[in-house]
């Protein structure tokens, strides 16, 4: 969190809801905190180790839509 507001590149935040490692408080405090642009997914029912497969086709297509936004940023588009 000390440093989050400092980050000037584009941010995502991807955290299960049922996360018991890492309590999702944190993302969401990270994310309020971040600059823009930035973009989260919180996959309900997740954990910390299933995110990826709770997520399933909405979590690669989250990533895409952030991939998409770095070349934008990049390019100054």
């Amino acid at each position: 969190l000390q440093i989050i507001d400092k980050i000037d590149r584009p941010l995502l935040v991807i955290h299960g809801t049922e996360d018991d490692v890492i309590v999702q408080t944190h993302g969401v405090r990270l994310f309020e905190r971040a600059l823009e642009p930035k973009f989260s997914y919180w996959v309900e029912g997740a954990n910390h180790n299933s995110v990826m497969f709770e997520g399933g086709d909405d979590y690669w297509s989250t990533i895409e839509e952030f991939t998409n936004s770095i070349s934008s940023h990049n390019t100054g588009q």
